[in-house]
């Protein structure tokens, strides 16, 4: 028989509300004449709690980083107004050291708000043509200041077997890539980051294409590396840690890509 299944709210006794897990299924004698119910209930309440204190969390988050947002987004604008008055030095530098602070907060909102909408569930995707040179030349400029100032290598290396145009979301794409260009920047002191580019591993991969991020950095300890795309996971968590950032940036990668 086809089995339904439902979500039910009850009372107990003492009167506190529990939700169950229904499956239902209709019982019929030899001449398909319904006769009677089949049910099995399970107590759902546990989970139910854990969905809505998520989904309060996701909201608070997003709402909290709007919020937040819009003041930034007012500093970044005035700051760019000191830029055009005749100042001095001094007075230009203090205005670059604003306008750093303010970008690097800003992205950190931008993370908290995605974490927020990924989890929630409110992120579409829009898969249109993408060209993947541009893509790649447009990924490698988002870190070139960054890496400049430590002296590093950016290097794009696209193989002859990756194809020139695929269908994706090109911002979305750009996003994972970028986070992961700044997080091997961010750990790289000497050498190189190379964005690579290369097509399926066989005939029979359903993947069009593979991006890969190489650098020479300090690495990851073997043991850090199964909450290394979770949300706030530092693998240098102490005091004196040497690199910044709330550990987002990696998790919306993952978010992402999933």
């Amino acid at each position: 028989p086809k089995t339904y299944m439902v979500d039910a709210q009850h009372y107990r006794a003492d009167g506190s509300l529990v939700w169950l897990a229904m499956h239902i299924s209709l019982l019929r004698d030899e001449n398909g004449r319904p006769y009677g119910l089949h049910g099995i209930s399970r107590d759902n309440t546990a989970t139910r709690k854990i969905e809505a204190a998520n989904r309060v969390k996701s909201e608070f988050l997003a709402n909290i980083s709007h919020e937040i947002r819009t003041p930034l987004n007012s500093i970044l604008g005035f700051t760019d107004l000191l830029h055009e008055q005749s100042i001095d030095s001094t007075a230009r530098q203090y205005a670059e050291n604003i306008k750093l602070s303010a970008l690097n907060l800003l992205a950190l909102v931008n993370d908290v708000i995605n974490i927020a909408g990924l989890e929630g569930g409110k992120t579409d995707l829009d898969y249109k043509p993408t060209v993947v040179q541009t893509l790649i030349q447009e990924c490698l400029e988002s870190v070139t200041q960054q890496a400049e100032l430590k002296g590093l290598t950016l290097v794009s290396d696209i193989s002859n077997d990756s194809p020139a145009c695929i269908i994706c979301d090109h911002l979305r794409v750009k996003q994972i890539l970028v986070n992961l260009l700044g997080n091997a920047v961010k750990y790289t002191e000497n050498g190189s980051v190379t964005l690579k580019v290369s097509g399926p591993r066989s005939e029979d991969d359903q993947a069009g294409i593979i991006f890969s991020i190489i650098d020479t950095g300090i690495g990851i300890p073997q043991e850090k590396l199964p909450q290394l795309f979770e949300p706030f996971f530092q693998a240098d968590s102490s005091k004196t840690r040497r690199h910044g950032g709330a550990g987002l940036g990696l998790a919306v990668a993952r978010l992402l890509a999933d």
